[in-house]
């Protein structure tokens, strides 16, 4: 578990993982593997109508979890998951050298420049419509909107705009109209609610 100072006061994500161009042709890869560790393909698909397309041969070689995906870093757009069942590609949010974690059992993606959430079955849990959003801890995530994207060093980091907090289903918890610390601290109070004479704790 990571501390909650991380996911939720920090929020940094790599630079440039956001709203990247697909462009044409073939596209290179690097697959991860326990036995060999990470290894790079020349060819490892084709862009078709403006998806990544990985070619079978390179599917069934890749070392899959119990949830049929597999983390692959492409050329074209960083890291992603690909689905073993069908193939499909998402653009995963770069998070800690890998794609984003599942937190809760949920992973953040990203789609025309927007951050939604999936399930480990690769359903759209939470459509992508966030300008940024940080992990989820203890049931509640930060979203923001109109903030800026600030490089520091290989990292960004988003600052200013407007921010709120969204629960497990994509409900808003808290609207978008706070700063980033304001948000944070009410997502620390509503995961950590202060006791009242009516909430004992013993």
């Amino acid at each position: 578990m990571r501390p909650i100072f991380t996911l939720f006061a920090v929020a940094l994500v790599a630079a440039g993982c956001y709203g990247p161009t697909m462009g044409t042709g073939p596209f290179k890869c690097v697959t991860i593997s326990e036995d060999q560790g990470p290894q790079r393909i020349e060819q490892c698909g084709e862009v078709v109508d403006g998806r990544l397309v990985v070619h079978p041969t390179i599917r069934k070689a890749l070392q899959y979890d119990e949830f049929g995906l597999a983390a692959v870093y492409f050329d074209r757009i960083g890291w992603a998951w690909l689905f073993e069942k069908d193939g499909r590609v998402l653009d995963a949010v770069d998070f800690d050298n890998g794609p984003d974690y599942f937190e809760g059992g949920l992973s953040r993606i990203i789609q025309e420049g927007k951050v939604g959430f999936i399930n480990h079955q690769g359903q759209i849990v939470i459509p992508a419509v966030f300008q940024f959003a940080t992990q989820f801890e203890g049931g509640y995530a930060l979203v923001a909107t109109d903030a800026e994207l600030v490089t520091e060093g290989e990292y960004s980091t988003f600052k200013g705009g407007r921010w709120g907090v969204i629960d497990t289903t994509g409900r808003l918890v808290v609207p978008i109209e706070k700063s980033r610390e304001e948000a944070t601290r009410s997502a620390l109070d509503r995961k950590n609610p202060i006791p009242t004479e009516s909430d004992p704790t013993n």
